[in-house]
């Protein structure tokens, strides 16, 4: 009992007004780590990757440095890494995004694919199983559903179904099925991308200007 009357004179607080005070704290607490816990694109993985990691910790300088794409968009911001031959888990193929130059290679958007061969109802189904998981993940998320659309850069056959997670940090995560046509002469396959708030800014505002 003498301690706590010391510590309550201490803080020239009376006990009543003392809890008062500690209530006020704990709320506040509470209150701002339930939605930036919720809204962290950063506890999302793929391949162990999340958006801030360096792709120094998952690839060596050589394996980086051969899968850049540094034509893949007019402006060069952004730099395309793709991993196609990497020993992976869950996806077949695994793509990212780092900034022109940058020397920790540091992860802005990370995406990987799962093929299919022709086997398009499976990519459905394991579309709905990520978005099942995302939404566990993510409860303050809800889906969007872009509908089903024609890839017209490719031809009329081709369609692909898309469903966005957008988080009020500017970040998102995209699920895609990919339905090609025989004569495209690609794999159907289920994306599943985690954009940083930055990286869709630049992909939206400036990648192809």
């Amino acid at each position: 009992m003498d301690f706590h009357r010391g510590f309550l004179n201490k803080l020239k607080m009376k006990p009543i007004k003392f809890m008062k005070f500690l209530l006020t704290i704990l709320i506040l607490i509470f209150t701002l780590q339930i939605p930036s816990q919720a809204d962290d694109i950063r506890d999302f993985q793929i391949e162990g990757i999340s958006i801030g990691d360096s792709l120094l910790d998952h690839f060596s300088k050589e394996e980086i440095e051969k899968g850049m794409r540094p034509d893949y968009y007019p402006s060069k911001k952004f730099i395309k890494v793709e991993f196609w031959h990497a020993t992976l888990n869950k996806y077949d193929t695994l793509s990212a995004h780092i900034k022109n130059k940058d020397k920790k290679y540091k992860v802005y958007q990370i995406s990987g694919a799962i093929l299919f061969n022709d086997s398009v109802n499976e990519c459905y189904t394991k579309q709905k199983e990520v978005i099942k998981n995302l939404s566990s993940m993510f409860e303050s998320a809800e889906p969007y559903d872009s509908g089903r659309q024609i890839h017209e850069s490719v031809d009329k056959e081709s369609t692909y179904d898309r469903y966005d997670f957008e988080f009020k940090s500017g970040s998102s995560i995209s699920i895609t099925c990919y339905n090609w046509s025989d004569a495209s002469g690609y794999t159907d396959h289920l994306a599943v991308g985690a954009n940083s708030k930055e990286f869709n800014f630049w992909l939206n505002n400036e990648a192809f200007n």
